[in-house]
């Protein structure tokens, strides 16, 4: 099983940033029918400022070409798990460290994947963000997260990986946009084109 994570949202605490924070996990049946997903997106008449796009970015597409990705994406097999933080909550807790909150949220809906019996080898693939140090550190993080609930003979490896190269982290990209948008502004045209495909949506601090 290839599980594909994005975030959207940022860590800050300032008043410029924003309210809330979401990780989402991106489970595709086939990857590569994902991969043949944004090649037909790519064939489409598009406007010129987006023929030559290296990647679909949530931040960088405006409000027709989300809706048309989302479309697309719904039509294929696919499950979701997000966990939704509202920061002013968790930041009022003593000793939380911000570099910690991507990978402790990851760590905990990772938890719901990692302590069923199916699939004896999960693959983790995470959108390239961190120095090979902190990759490291993440890691060791998200293995020490997951491992009192890891059922037994099951094996789970991490991946750090150019989201530019690999659709499928485009796709979580765009979905971790679509939950993080229906909480920070209210907005849940999107959410509601792939709500068939999320299987649990934790919110936490609410």
């Amino acid at each position: 099983m290839y599980i594909f994570v994005d975030e959207s949202g940022d860590v800050g605490s300032r008043k410029s940033s924003s309210k809330h924070f979401v990780v989402a996990l991106f489970i595709p049946e086939n990857p590569k029918d994902i991969r043949k997903c944004f090649k037909k997106i790519r064939q489409r008449k598009w406007k010129k400022r987006y023929k030559s796009v290296r990647e679909f970015k949530w931040s960088a597409s405006d409000r027709n070409v989300k809706k048309i990705v989302l479309e697309e994406l719904a039509k294929r097999s696919f499950d979701v798990y997000c966990i939704v933080c509202v920061k002013s909550k968790i930041y009022d807790r003593t000793g939380w460290k911000k570099n910690e909150l991507q990978p402790y949220l990851t760590g905990t809906i990772v938890e719901n994947i990692v302590s069923k019996p199916e699939d004896d080898k999960l693959q983790l693939v995470v959108d390239k963000f961190l120095s090979n140090r902190r990759i490291e550190e993440y890691n060791r993080y998200i293995r020490e997260k997951i491992k009192g609930v890891l059922v037994t003979g099951k094996e789970v490896s991490i991946e750090h990986m150019n989201s530019q190269s690999e659709p499928n982290l485009q796709a979580a990209d765009m979905i971790a946009g679509a939950v993080f948008q229906k909480y920070e502004t209210g907005d849940n045209s999107y959410y509601r084109i792939i709500k068939g495909h999320v299987k649990k949506e934790d919110i936490r601090w609410n």
